[in-house]
């Protein structure tokens, strides 16, 4: 049977979750793994000792659609703050990140989600600019994330 997980920490004897939303459980252990160790580096969490617990998968999750050997991530296993760069999402991931806030920059090839994620320091004019969540298609139905990137840019602010 298939597990899922939940990232938690303790409080006054009690479990407590740091996902938002709903549904706290994680299709996947590596999806789990990677949202905990980027939660703890999130000052809110910082001196909390983060954890995951699993139980039986209550639903079962589909298959993973697979390209060039990588995952497409879509839902119920989208999970922003989990991507790398480089890595894959459906074209209904994409499609759903144009529609959701009209975006900034919009083509057949790249998207640029239309609200900012954050600001960050453009070195060629030393002033903070905001970056925006960026997908490039690289074949029908498969979009690759390019990180979060300054306006009409396709480079990661994170360098």
């Amino acid at each position: 049977m298939q597990k899922e997980y939940q990232i938690v920490y303790d409080y006054n004897g009690y479990q407590i979750s740091t996902m938002n939303g709903s549904d706290d459980w994680i299709p996947t252990k590596e999806i789990a793994e990677k949202l905990l160790e980027r939660r703890q580096q999130k000052p809110f969490f910082m001196g909390e000792k983060l954890y995951l617990i699993e139980r039986e998968s209550q639903t079962p999750y589909p298959e993973m659609q697979v390209y060039n050997g990588k995952p497409v991530y879509e839902y119920p296993y989208l999970y922003w703050d989990a991507l790398d760069v480089g890595d894959y999402v459906s074209r209904e991931v994409a499609e759903w990140i144009a529609e959701c806030v009209p975006p900034i920059m919009y083509s057949r090839g790249l998207i640029q989600c239309g609200e900012p994620y954050d600001s960050a320091l453009d070195k060629t004019i030393n002033r903070h600019r905001p970056v925006y969540l960026t997908l490039r298609r690289v074949d029908n139905g498969v979009w690759e994330f390019l990180g979060y990137c300054f306006k009409g840019q396709t480079v990661d602010y994170r360098g």
